[in-house]
């Protein structure tokens, strides 16, 4: 009989099978290197794509402020615009009414009674009718003075209200014969009411 040793066979295919299994390892090891390579510039891919779309939208950002600059800066200019334009109006009706109030002053003067100085107080720039005029003259007669004021609060479609600063009397000069009463009035110009728009009449609607 025959007797035939395996052992070296055995230990043969030993050798090859660890071999083997080595090779797997340095497969895997470098599968798994290859995969974390790949993730980690997946995502420095991602992250510098994320910072280039921060860079964008920070830069889109900026341009938007400048543009939300220029707009308040054009509301700002265009308020301060209509500000100038409602004075400018208020003054033209200002200044037409103040010309009809005075006229009427000159109609209500009695006869012993003469005006010599007429202004307006008000701020800087104010429409004359949101100011006072002063009246200023003399009178032979208190009663004249009386009348005046009394003519002038009368007058309720142009004067709001006339009232009495100062009277006091003063030597005549020569030639006269009584003595002079000087007067200091102010006025208070009645504004005119702006008329309340009308309703929009809502159309029909259609059957």
């Amino acid at each position: 009989m025959i007797k035939i040793n395996l052992l070296p066979v055995r230990a043969a295919k030993k050798k090859e099978t660890f071999m083997n299994q080595i090779y797997v390892g340095i497969l895997v090891l470098v599968l798994v290197f290859a995969g974390v390579g790949w993730r980690a510039y997946s995502r420095k891919a991602e992250i510098s794509r994320l910072d280039k779309e921060i860079v964008d939208r920070k830069k889109e950002l900026d341009g938007l402020k400048e543009i939300v600059k220029k707009v308040d800066e054009f509301t700002a200019k265009k308020q301060v615009l209509e500000q100038k334009i409602a004075l400018i109006d208020d003054l033209e009706k200002g200044r037409d009414r103040f010309i009809q109030i005075i006229d009427q002053i000159s109609q209500v003067i009695p006869g012993g009674l003469w005006v010599t100085g007429l202004s307006f107080k008000g701020a800087k720039g104010a429409s004359k009718l949101s100011s006072t005029i002063s009246v200023k003259g003399a009178a032979y007669e208190k009663d004249d003075v009386g009348i005046f004021i009394a003519n002038l609060n009368a007058n309720k479609d142009f004067i709001k209200e006339a009232r009495l600063l100062s009277l006091t009397s003063s030597r005549a000069r020569e030639g006269m014969a009584a003595d002079l009463y000087n007067y200091d009035i102010v006025i208070v110009p009645k504004v005119e009411e702006k008329a309340a728009p009308e309703p929009e009449k809502k159309g029909k609607k259609k059957r």
